[in-house]
């Protein structure tokens, strides 16, 4: 491999001895690169020709536009409206908004009506209260952020 294609930060297949291992590049030396093993082992690679290939890293999946949590997401919904909704309903108002899209999940009402009497439940201040059977709203005593 050409010593140019190495870049910090990047993983790559390299040869220690009769093996190939994966590391990532954490740091371009006088000398050649310092690499990280996945064990966490770091030591130096001085010469380009130990670099095997580079390995596809995985894509990040889309991340929610706002980078706000799910619950975040669901109060700046609440914030916006006067009346109790289902968790169907502020699922489909956060991804209408572009407030947050559920990264791969397939049943994220579920999960955000979990999430939403955990907080009701669990936290001293909780941002949200529950007024009907499934049906949430913001709490009147919400933390001032």
């Amino acid at each position: 491999m050409n010593a140019n294609e190495i870049t910090v930060g990047n993983k790559y297949a390299v040869t220690v001895g009769r093996n190939e291992i994966e590391v990532t590049v954490t740091e371009k030396t006088e000398r050649g690169w310092q690499v990280a093993s996945a064990s966490g082992r770091i030591f130096p690679v001085n010469s380009s020709e130990r670099f095997v290939k580079r390995l596809e890293q995985p894509e990040a999946p889309a991340s929610p536009q706002s980078g706000l949590s799910m619950l975040d997401a669901a109060a700046e919904i609440l914030k916006g409206t006067s009346h109790p909704m289902s968790a169907k309903e502020l699922i489909v108002a956060m991804e209408d908004m572009g407030v947050w899209k559920s990264p791969a999940g397939k049943t994220p009402a579920n999960s955000l009506s979990s999430a939403l009497n955990r907080e009701i439940s669990g936290k001293e201040n909780p941002r949200f209260q529950k007024t009907g059977k499934g049906l949430f709203t913001l709490a009147e005593t919400a933390p001032a952020e």
